[in-house]
C-alpha cells in the first residue's frame, strides 16, 4: 500500500533568486485567465495581479518565447495573504509540479523552479489546488547546470565489500545510465512487457513485526508476525542475476503499538503511537520500537548472510506527515532514523546497508554523515513522464552535491532520455506495483526500457568481483607538456598497491605506493594491489611522455603570415628539392600544411606535409634576404628552427643556423610572393600564427567534424551536441568492454581534459571551465585514434 501524494513543495520559500541571467518576463495579467481576475493593488511589478484561485479549475496561462530548448530557471513574483498554500505548475500542457506559496504579507519572488522549455513558444500556467494565491509575474532565467562531486565514501566506516562494490558501481553509471526498477510483486509484470529484467527490486519487510495488523488468526485479522517469504524472494532473485541485481528494501512499519487489527497503522491517522516518545529510553514506546528493529534485523542477517548488499530505506517520505515516523516533525523523526541506524549498525552489526533517505526539505536532513544516497518517491498522475527536474535539483543540493540521487518510487516511469541530456540525472526508478500499468502506456514502458540510457539485467556489467579492484591513475597515460604528479587508488578498502617506473612487471617486492608520483621525464608505470582474502588485481600501466615544447612533435599545423593573412605553401605543391617556399591563400591542400618534429635543443625541423622535406634557407646562406627553400630532412642546421612566442598569439620563427627570422620581403600581401630571412625588426610581415590542424596521422577536412585518419578501420564515435555548450556526450558503443583514453585540446595541441573511460557506454562531459572556441577532441582504444573537432558556444 502506497499513499499517492506528491511530497509538497514548501522547499521553495522565498529565499533569493538563484536564477542567471534574464531571458524574458511576463506579467500574469497579460495571460489568458480562467476563473481567476485582475486586481491592482500597491506592491506589484505593474499595479495589477491575478487572484481569484477559489474554484477547481481556476487558472492563470502565460506564454514566453524561448530561442533554445533546455532547462531554465521559473521565478513567481506571488503573494500568500491565508497562510502556507500549494498549487500546481503546468509546462505546455503537461502537469510539472506541486508549488508551495509561503505565507507572506507582500509579494515577494519565491526561489527559482526548474523547468524545461521547448524552442519557440511555451505555455506556463499556475492552476488552483489549494488556490488563495495571487500571482504578479513569470519570470525566466538561464539555468546553469548542477555541479557534481559524488563521495565515493559510504556513511558506515565499517561497510562490507559486496556493498562498497555495488555503491561504486553505482556511482560510475550516476549521469551516464538510470538503472531501472520495479516493486518485486510486480516485477515479472515488466519481464512479460519488455523481455528485459530491471536491475533494481523493490521489496517490503512490512509483515515481519509483531504488530502486523493483517495476521489471520482464522476468525479475523489480529496483531502478529507473518513469514510472506519476502527475505526468500530477495535472496532467491538475488542469487539468479549474477550478483548484479539491486536489492532495494523499503519498511512500510506498522505502528509498534496504538493501533487496531485490520488497519494499516503506518498512516498517521490509523495510531496512536507517539514517535516522540520512542526516541526516549525506558519508554514503553521505545521499548516497542526497538522490539521491531530487532525484528526487521533477523530478516537483513538473514540476507547478509546471503552475501547481498542492501539499499535500505526506512522512514520514507517522512517530511509529508501521512506516516506515523513523521507525524510530530522534523526532530523526533531524526532521532528515530539514528536509532535504528546505532540498532542495526552497531548493535547487530549489520554493515551491508546502503542508507537512502527520502524527503526533500533540509529540516529533516539527517547529514551527509549518516545518508548514502537520497530518493524522491514521484507521483504526477498518470502518463505524465515528466523528469521532475525541480525535485531532482532539491535533493541534489539537499546533500551539497556529493550524494546520488534516485527516483526510489515512481507512478510513471520519467523520460530518460530527456532525463539525462536535461541534467536530472536520477540514479534508478522503482515503479511502484499496479502503477507500472495503470500510469504507463505500455509503448512507453517498452521504450524505455530498450532506451540506451537503461540498464537492465541483461546489459549491466559484472561488480561483485572477488578479485581487489584494478587501481586506477588518477591522470591516464599520454603525451603531456609539463611534469605530471600521479595518484594511484583503488576502490578496495585496506589494498596494498605495488609498481614499478621501467615497465617491468610489478610484484610484492615492488615499489609500495604511499605518495603521488612525480613523472617529469617519459615513464612507463605498471601497478597491481593486493589484499588479505583476495585474488590479487589485474595490472594496469600508463605510458607517459613528457613534451616541454609548446607544439607537439608529429602534428600537422598552419602557418599564416600576420601582415597578408596568407599562409605559409611549398609553390606548385612541387615534389622537388629546392622548391621554392611562398606565401598564399589557404586552400586546405597538403603543400600548405606542416609536420613539426623535435630539432633538439628546442628546436623544431618543419617538413612539408605532401613531400616531407624539410623547410631551410637554401645553402645554409647567412645573408640578408636569402631564399628559403623545401629539401631532403638532413643533419643540417639550416633546417632547424627556434619558435618564439610574441605573447599575443603570434611567434617569430628564427633559423638556428643564421639567427634571422621567416618573413615576406617588404609590405607585400600578393599571392606569390617567396619567403625569405632577414633580420627581425618586430614587423607584421615577420610575425607567424600556428594553428595545429591534425595530430600524427591525422588531418583535419574541411567539410567534416572528424580528423581523417589514414587508418581505415577506426570506429566512429557520436558526439552531440556539437557546438556544445555546457557539456559533450560521447557515443562510444563501438567500443563496447574496451578502456580508453578521451583527450579534449587547444589548436597548439595542449590537454586540457583527460579522462579514462570505458566502452560501450555513453559519457559525458562537462563543459563549464572551456571558453567559446574551436578544440580538438582525441578518443584513444587500443592505440586506434579518433580525432574529432569539437566547437564550444
Amino acid at each position: 500500500m502506497k499513499k499517492i501524494y506528491l511530497i509538497l513543495f514548501f522547499v521553495l520559500v522565498t529565499l533569493g533568486i538563484q536564477a542567471q541571467n534574464l531571458i524574458t518576463e511576463v506579467e500574469s495579467e497579460n495571460g489568458n485567465l480562467t476563473g481567476t481576475y485582475i486586481a491592482d493593488p500597491e506592491g506589484t511589478s505593474s499595479g495589477q495581479f491575478v487572484t481569484g484561485f477559489d474554484e477547481d479549475g481556476d487558472k492563470v496561462s502565460v506564454t514566453v518565447d524561448i530561442a533554445n530548448a533546455g532547462t531554465y530557471d521559473l521565478v513567481i513574483r506571488y503573494r500568500s495573504l491565508f497562510g502556507d498554500k500549494f498549487n500546481d505548475l503546468y509546462v505546455n500542457g503537461t502537469y510539472w509540479s506541486s508549488v508551495g506559496f509561503t505565507a507572506n504579507a507582500n509579494f515577494e519572488d519565491m526561489t527559482s523552479i526548474a523547468v524545461v522549455l521547448n524552442a519557440g513558444t511555451n505555455t506556463i500556467e499556475i492552476v488552483k489546488n489549494w488556490g488563495y494565491v495571487d500571482v504578479d509575474k513569470f519570470s525566466v532565467y538561464s539555468k546553469a547546470a548542477n555541479s557534481y562531486n559524488i563521495t565515493s565514501t559510504l556513511s558506515d566506516s565499517q561497510i562490507e565489500n559486496s556493498a562498497q562494490n555495488l555503491y561504486d558501481f553505482i556511482r560510475s553509471q550516476y549521469g551516464l545510465k538510470i538503472m531501472t526498477g520495479q516493486t518485486s510483486d510486480y516485477y515479472d509484470d515488466v519481464v512479460s512487457i519488455t523481455g528485459k529484467n530491471p536491475l533494481v527490486r523493490g521489496f517490503d519487510l512490512m509483515t515481519y513485526t509483531p504488530m502486523y495488523p493483517y495476521y489471520w488468526d482464522g476468525s479475523g485479522h489480529a496483531f502478529g508476525a507473518v513469514d510472506n517469504g519476502e527475505t526468500d524472494k530477495v535472496i532467491n532473485w538475488y542469487n539468479t542475476t549474477g550478483q548484479k541485481g539491486v536489492v532495494e528494501i523499503h519498511w512500510h512499519w506498522y505502528s509498534p503499538s496504538g493501533g487496531v487489527a485490520g488497519t494499516s497503522t503506518f498512516f498517521t491517522s490509523e495510531t496512536t503511537f507517539d514517535v516522540s516518545l520512542a526516541v526516549i529510553s525506558g519508554t514503553q514506546e521505545n521499548t516497542d520500537a526497538l522490539r521491531d528493529i530487532d525484528a526487521v534485523a533477523e530478516q537483513l542477517i538473514r540476507i547478509r548472510d546471503a552475501g547481498i548488499p542492501v539499499i535500505w530505506r526506512p522512514l520514507h517520505e517522512a517530511g509529508g506527515g501521512w506516516f506515523w515516523w513523521g507525524a510530530k516533525g522534523a526532530e523526533p523523526c531524526l532521532a528515530l532514523w539514528d536509532m535504528v541506524r546505532d540498532r542495526l549498525t552497531n548493535y547487530h552489526g549489520l554493515h551491508n546497508l546502503i542508507w537512502c533517505w527520502s524527503t526533500p526539505e533540509s529540516e529533516w536532513y539527517p547529514g551527509d554523515n549518516k545518508v548514502d544516497i537520497l530518493g524522491f518517491d514521484s507521483y504526477p498522475g498518470a502518463y505524465n513522464y515528466t523528469i521532475q527536474k525541480s525535485m531532482f535539483d532539491t535533493f541534489h543540493e539537499l546533500g551539497n552535491g556529493s550524494k546520488i540521487v534516485a527516483m526510489t518510487e515512481n507512478g510513471p516511469i520519467p523520460e530518460i532520455g530527456d532525463a539525462i541530456d536535461l541534467d536530472a540525472r536520477w540514479s534508478w526508478f522503482c515503479a511502484w506495483n499496479e502503477m507500472l500499468a495503470s500510469n504507463n502506456e505500455t509503448q512507453h514502458i517498452i521504450d524505455m526500457y530498450n532506451h540506451s540510457y537503461a540498464l537492465t539485467i541483461e546489459n549491466c556489467p559484472s561488480y561483485q568481483n572477488p578479485s581487489v579492484a584494478t587501481p586506477e591513475f588518477n591522470i591516464p597515460g599520454g603525451i603531456y607538456l609539463e611534469a605530471q604528479s600521479i595518484e594511484l587508488t583503488t576502490t578496495t578498502s585496506g589494498a596494498t598497491i605495488y609498481y614499478t617506473l621501467d615497465g617491468s612487471v610489478p610484484s610484492t617486492s615492488s615499489l609500495i605506493y604511499n605518495a603521488p608520483i612525480d613523472v617529469a621525464s617519459t615513464t612507463t608505470i605498471r601497478v597491481f594491489a593486493t589484499a588479505a582474502g583476495l585474488e590479487d588485481s589485474n595490472i594496469a600501466t600508463a605510458d607517459y611522455t613528457i613534451s616541454t615544447a609548446e607544439f607537439q612533435y608529429g602534428s600537422i599545423y598552419k602557418l599564416t603570415l600576420r601582415y597578408s593573412g596568407k599562409v605559409l605553401e611549398v609553390n606548385s605543391a612541387s615534389q622537388d628539392n629546392g622548391a621554392v617556399i611562398q606565401q598564399n591563400s589557404d586552400a586546405g591542400y597538403d603543400n600548405q600544411r606542416w609536420e613539426f618534429i623535435d630539432g633538439g635543443n628546442g628546436s623544431y625541423k618543419l617538413l612539408a606535409k605532401h613531400s616531407g622535406k624539410a623547410l631551410e634557407v637554401d645553402g645554409s646562406s647567412t645573408l640578408e634576404g636569402a631564399a628559403v627553400v623545401q629539401w631532403d630532412n638532413l643533419a643540417n642546421q639550416s633546417q632547424l628552427w627556434n619558435i618564439e612566442s610574441l605573447g599575443d598569439g603570434y611567434y617569430k620563427i628564427v633559423n638556428q643556423n643564421s639567427g634571422k627570422a621567416l618573413a615576406i620581403p617588404s609590405k607585400r600581401k600578393n599571392n606569390g610572393i617567396p619567403v625569405e630571412q632577414h633580420d627581425y625588426t618586430g614587423d607584421a610581415y615577420q610575425q607567424w600564427q600556428i594553428e595545429l590542424i591534425g595530430l600524427k596521422s591525422a588531418s583535419l577536412s574541411s567539410n567534416t567534424d572528424i580528423l581523417q585518419a589514414e587508418k581505415s578501420t577506426i570506429r566512429n564515435c557520436r558526439v552531440y551536441p556539437n557546438p556544445a555548450k555546457d557539456y559533450v556526450n560521447l557515443d562510444l558503443s563501438a567500443y563496447e568492454g574496451e578502456i580508453g583514453n578521451v583527450f579534449i585540446m587547444d589548436l597548439k595541441g595542449r590537454c586540457l581534459y583527460r579522462e579514462v573511460v570505458l566502452g560501450g557506454e555513453i559519457i559525458k562531459i562537462r563543459l563549464n571551465e572551456f571558453t567559446s572556441g574551436c578544440y580538438l577532441l582525441s578518443i584513444n582504444f587500443k592505440n586506434q585514434l579518433l580525432y574529432k573537432k569539437l566547437l564550444v558556444d
